[in-house]
C-alpha cells in the first residue's frame, strides 16, 4: 500500500509540473520527466487493458466448456476450479485496468491539477484490497503479476512500441 501512494504521488507531482497556468496540460515543451511520466501511464494502461481483454476471453472458453459438462463426470470438479480461477483472475485483472486508464487519464487527459488528482483517487479506489495469502484471489493476483511483468518486459508487444 504505501509502494501505491509513493506512486500515486510521483504521479500526481509529475502532473501538477505539466499543467500550465490555465490548468491545461502544455502541447509542446514538455519536461523529460513528465514526458515519460505520461508515456508510461499510457503504456500501462494498454498492457493491462490487453491482460483483462485476454482475462475476459479465457474467462468465456471455460463457461463455454463448463456449459459441456455432464454432471458426475470427475472433470467437473477440475473444470469447476479452473473456471473460478479465471474469474478471480478476470475481476483482478479488470480493477488493474480499470486503475491504470484513470492513472492515464490523470496524466494524459485532466485539464486541471484538480482533475488529475480527482482521477488519482478513483484510480486508488479502483484496485482490489491485497487478498488473502493462500486463496484462490491471491494466486489469481500473483499470476497476474507475472503476466503484466512478462508483457512489460516483451518487446514485441504493441502496448511497449516507441
Amino acid at each position: 500500500m504505501r509502494t501505491l501512494r509513493t506512486g500515486l504521488c510521483t504521479v500526481a507531482a509529475l502532473v501538477l509540473m505539466g499543467c500550465e497556468r490555465t490548468g491545461r496540460p502544455p502541447v509542446d515543451g514538455l519536461p523529460p520527466a513528465v514526458a515519460r511520466a505520461r508515456r508510461e501511464a499510457e503504456r500501462e494502461a494498454c498492457l493491462r487493458h490487453a491482460l483483462a481483454e485476454r482475462a475476459r476471453a479465457d474467462l468465456a472458453v471455460l463457461d463455454t466448456a463448463v456449459a459441456h459438462v455432464v454432471p458426475g463426470d470427475p472433470a467437473a470438479a477440475v473444470q469447476a476450479a479452473a473456471r473460478r480461477f479465471a474469474q478471480a483472475y478476470a475481476r483482478y485483472a479488470e480493477a488493474q485496468a480499470v486503475a491504470a486508464a484513470l492513472r492515464d487519464s490523470a496524466v494524459n487527459l485532466a485539464r486541471s491539477p484538480q482533475d488529475s488528482l480527482r482521477y488519482l483517487r478513483v484510480a486508488a479506489a479502483a484496485l482490489p484490497a491485497p487478498p488473502r495469502p493462500g486463496t484462490v484471489e491471491a494466486n489469481a493476483a500473483a499470476q497476474y503479476a507475472e503476466a503484466y511483468a512478462a508483457a512489460a518486459a516483451d518487446p514485441q508487444d504493441p502496448c511497449n512500441a516507441p
